[in-house]
Parts: C-alpha cells; sequence; structure tokens
C-alpha cells in the first residue's frame, strides 16, 4: 500500500484530498458501469471523513480511470 509518503512528505490520502480532487472526484462521482453507485457514495463519504481508506479510494479511481482509457463498457 502507499502509506509512506513522497519526497514533498505529503501521503496519498492529502493527495487525495488536495492537489488530486477534482480527478477523484471526475473518476469516482461521474457514474461507472463498474461500481454501485450507493456503495461508492458511501465510500467516498467514509473516506472524506477518515484519510484511512485512502488505497481503497485510489485503487477504485484507478481501476476507473483504465476503464474510460481503453473505452471498456459493460
Amino acid at each position: 500500500y502507499f502509506a509512506h509518503t513522497g519526497p514533498d512528505n505529503r501521503s496519498l490520502a492529502d493527495w487525495l484530498k488536495g492537489p488530486w480532487r477534482p480527478l477523484i472526484d471526475d473518476l469516482l462521482q461521474g457514474g461507472s458501469p463498474l461500481f454501485d453507485a450507493n456503495g461508492l457514495r458511501k465510500a467516498m463519504l467514509s473516506y472524506q471523513s477518515n484519510t484511512r481508506d485512502a488505497n481503497r479510494i485510489f485503487q477504485l479511481a484507478m481501476l476507473e480511470a483504465w476503464r474510460r482509457h481503453y473505452r471498456i463498457t459493460l
């Protein structure tokens, strides 16, 4: 997992709540055939109040980015 900090001393949670927040919001709140909308909404709300889910949110966002990049449809 990405629990360690990078060279600028930011954790993954800091990146997801800071500079990457618009990207994460677009990827995960834009609707996806991969995820249950209610479950994803709960995960996002949980993450916003508790940063320990940063790895899960990052993984879901990267999966959705992959799906969009390769135009995967279900």
